[in-house]
């Protein structure tokens, strides 16, 4: 008999998230430029994750399907959206945005 090897899961590798910084003043926002992929890594809608990011954060956010555009209000650094997603990863992510983001990823 041969005994069965337990595999472990892989670790999930994330590709780490790419803001860049647009406009100025009272329009100031941030657009998120690999969110298509990301969201694809995670198996979830470019929207949902985008959603999340607004919910999480307390900020208005938008994807636009047709071009992959996904835009967020203010200007944010890709540390501080990287330590939104990880909060989620670990599970201590809000209610509201799991549900909103499709029971979190």
């Amino acid at each position: 008999m041969a005994e069965e090897q337990k595999k472990e899961p892989k670790e999930l590798k994330l590709p780490a998230i790419k803001a860049v910084k647009e406009s100025r003043g009272n329009g100031a926002k941030t657009n998120v430029t690999n969110v298509v992929q990301v969201a694809k890594t995670v198996k979830r809608d470019p929207e949902y994750l985008t959603k999340y990011f607004g919910v999480e954060m307390g900020l208005s956010a938008r994807f636009d399907n047709g071009s992959g555009y996904c835009v967020i209000t203010g200007h944010h650094e890709s540390a501080d959206l990287q330590k939104v997603r990880a909060r989620e990863r670990r599970g201590a992510g809000g209610g509201a945005a799991a549900a909103a983001a499709g029971g979190g990823w």
